[in-house]
């Protein structure tokens, strides 16, 4: 897990060089909010990292990153955690989306904490690929408020927006070629160890070219002729090339008791010396890594931790595997034992790989993958067939597990792929692989695969606990199918079977789809009555974001009915309730609701006020509403008379709706830029262009907008012929009878 706490200010040991031209950089660019240290392994980035916080007496919450961390919800609870003493109550903050929530926790530290903050990432290179994450990363980089930096020490550079923070002089990097030491860092770190005199040859230094573990590791009182053994031709490369024989070198000049500990200790990549005792057995470990420290072996802890450099980890984890295997073996099967113990089965795992113990690893990983998923830890899910593979073949659990991970994330080809090596689909299966199976498929396009599918399940005797969400999937799979009539039937069978088993987790996705399919069809007052027990259920088990979300829904569906008396209660409730958990999406789409309500009454400098906050709110990758926002302030500007204005917003509306193949907000946003162009002039072919965009609504069975469409024909005929416009009228109100509100027109 992600450990932090505050770095206690210690002045660093005299075997560590403070190198001040490193820090003078740091301080001279401390109005950067941003700082990336980005070298390989041994680098010296941990350590100067620490001799600047030291020196400019800063309060840091340092945060180790691990594989685990890749999963955004593991990576934000602990983050969440870490800070909860600098920002009380931070860790009730949402984390619906990456992007809102670094806009929420930015919000919150900027009203937080007086003093300056340093939050370091140490190893952010983890998170290399875990999109999510990194898309947190980007936001909250650009939005830092100004007491608050970020530090992020990597081996390469992090997926952040470089130039716009470069641009916005908020970035500052050091890279691997400035962190290598200078001749005279070498000798100014030779005189510190007090061993000016014993220099390593030139050419061994040259070879290291400048690498700081390597360095430090030529720096050990060690004999000339060791040293001159490194210069074999055997050793050329790299600079990282000279970490197994400079670690064996030094292992050799130790006295046996600390070189046996060191051997140990290297089994686990980060340690205490409590960790060392109860997960290895290893008695003095105080003293012992006392010692260490003082030979300058062991870097100062950060964040309560210890831990080798990676390659003298590396070098010393190879002479241990080289010369006794055998404990090599033991020493990690024993550190397994241990993580597994104690609810960590990600090391536990990472152990027994190390140690060859791949069976072993095969049942932890089987037994571990049902939490994991419920956890959200897909990441480290998806990451343990290829490290089983070839030694051992993924397990059925596991492989289930990472098809509905995959199937969370849209990856649907994928997770079939998965599910058809846990279980074939010819072979018999379960009740929940067939729900997964049905599932995947509906994401594929297969609706009659997977109405197949629910139907086994609904005819087995023995699944009848899952029977609700047989036929929810099903009426989804309907609803693909376009048979909206057979889908709500089945979502409202779904919805009664829940309230039966007093299941509120079943009761609560089914009334959502009913109330969705309701809308579609125009049951507006059943929709409005299933909205009612949906907002009560989250009253009672969900009050954060996802009571909300029902507001809103709530409020719309009032809007629809024309009570905005209580769509106004509703749309207010779920603003409080969305600004308390800074659901900065939420409270965007909530504010879309609002902004419609006040246009309608005609309040419409109030809503264009409404809208821009909408739209300032709405994270960037949320394209649906953000076009429906931009729709919505298309019709108040034409309705201002600001119809070039109009225009060009919903041509905005436009091109974001096709360049993400959001169809019906395409063609809708279409005809409400030649609805707006209309009426500035050529009437006659403006309509052309709009009942074309009615047809093809139409034909996407999306009722509501083809009536809007109709109605903003009626609009553009109606100054040239009366009989034209009644025409679309009567067209408008035939659209309508396939289901949808009036209301939306009503304005029109």
């Amino acid at each position: 897990m992600i450990s932090a706490i505050d770095l206690p200010q210690q002045a660093a040991p005299q075997a560590v060089l403070v190198r001040q031209r490193l820090l003078r950089k740091l301080q001279h660019g401390s109005a950067n909010r941003v700082t990336v240290m980005h070298a390989l392994a041994g680098c010296g980035k941990r350590t100067l990292a620490q001799h600047y916080l030291a020196a400019c007496n800063t309060t840091a919450q340092w945060l180790t990153m691990q594989p685990a961390h890749r999963d955004f919800s593991t990576f934000h609870s602990a983050l969440l955690a870490a800070l909860r003493e600098h920002v009380p109550g931070v860790e009730a903050l949402a984390a619906n989306d990456p992007e809102e929530a670094a806009l929420a926790l930015a919000g919150a530290l900027r009203e937080g904490p007086q003093q300056p903050l340093l939050l370091v990432l140490e190893d952010a290179h983890v998170l290399a690929g875990a999109a999510p994450v990194e898309a947190w990363l980007r936001s909250f980089a650009l939005r830092l408020p100004g007491r608050l930096g970020l530090m992020l020490l990597c081996h390469t550079p992090p997926a952040l927006p470089l130039a716009e923070l470069s641009a916005r002089r908020l970035l500052r990097v050091i890279g691997q070629q400035e962190l290598r030491f200078t001749h005279d860092e070498v000798l100014a770190l030779a005189a510190a160890r007090g061993t000016p005199a014993q220099l390593p040859p030139t050419a061994l230094l040259r070879r290291l070219q400048g690498w700081a573990t390597g360095v430090s590791l030529a720096l050990q009182p060690l004999p000339p002729d060791v040293l001159h053994t490194l210069l074999q031709p055997e050793w050329a490369g790299s600079p990282q090339a000279q970490a197994v024989p400079l670690a064996q070198a030094v292992l050799d000049a130790l006295p046996h008791g600390l070189r046996d500990f060191l051997l140990r200790a290297s089994t686990l990549p980060r340690f205490t010396p409590a960790l060392l005792q109860q997960a290895l057995g290893l008695p003095d470990a105080d003293a012992h890594l006392s010692e260490a420290g003082q030979r300058a072996l062991v870097p100062p802890p950060a964040a309560g931790e210890l831990r080798l450099a990676a390659p003298l980890r590396e070098g010393l984890q190879h002479a241990l595997q080289r010369t006794q295997p055998a404990l090599f073996c033991a020493l990690h099967e024993q550190a397994a034992d241990w993580f597994a113990r104690h609810a960590q089965p990600d090391a536990a795992f990472t152990h027994l790989m190390s140690a060859g113990q791949a069976e072993a690893a095969w049942r932890t990983a089987e037994s571990a993958a049902p939490a994991c998923y419920r956890d959200g830890q897909h990441e480290l899910l998806l990451g343990w067939p290829p490290a089983l593979a070839p030694a051992h073949p993924a397990g059925p659990r596991l492989l289930f597990a990472c098809a509905a991970a995959l199937a969370d994330r849209g990856e649907n080809m994928a997770a079939l792929a998965a599910l058809d090596q846990a279980a074939p689909a010819n072979a018999a299966a379960d009740s929940k692989t067939l729900l997964l199976r049905a599932r995947v498929l509906l994401g594929v396009g297969n609706a009659h695969a997977a109405i197949v599918l629910c139907q086994r399940v609904l005819e087995s005797p023995k699944a009848t606990a899952v029977h609700g969400r047989a036929l929810a999937l099903m009426g989804e799979a309907r609803l693909a199918q376009g048979e909206t009539r057979a889908a709500l039937q089945l979502m409202r069978e779904a919805a009664a079977h829940a309230r039966q088993k007093g299941a509120a987790r079943a009761l609560d996705p089914a009334l959502h789809t009913l109330q969705a399919v309701l809308l579609r069809l125009g049951q507006i007052d059943e929709a409005s009555a299933c909205l009612d027990e949906l907002v009560a259920l989250r009253r009672a088990h969900s009050p954060g974001s996802a009571l909300a979300r029902a507001l809103c829904a709530w409020g719309r569906c009032r809007l629809l009915q024309g009570d905005y008396a209580r769509a106004r209660q509703a749309l207010s409730e779920g603003m409080q309730v969305a600004a308390r958990r800074r659901d900065h999406r939420a409270e965007a789409a909530l504010l879309h609701c609002m902004g419609d309500l006040l246009r309608d009454l005609g309040q419409l400098h109030d809503a264009w006020q409404v809208y821009n906050r909408a739209l300032e709110l709405t994270p960037e990758r949320d394209h649906s509403l953000r076009c429906h926002i931009l729709m919505s302030t298309a019709v108040l500007r034409r309705w201002m008379g600001q119809l070039e204005d109009a225009a060009a917003i919903a041509r905005e509306a436009q091109a974001q709706a096709e360049a993400h193949d959001l169809q019906v907000e395409a063609w809708l946003a279409r005809a409400l830029r030649w609805a707006a162009a209309g009426m500035r002039g050529q009437r006659a072919a403006a309509r052309e262009q709009v009942l074309l965009a009615a047809e093809e609504l139409h034909g996407l069975q999306a009722h509501s907008e083809a009536a809007l469409a109709h109605v903003l024909c009626a609009g553009l005929a109606l100054p040239t012929s009366q009989a034209e416009a009644a025409a679309s009228l009567r067209d408008a109100a035939q659209a309508l009878r396939g289901g949808g509100s009036p209301q939306p027109e009503k304005p029109e």
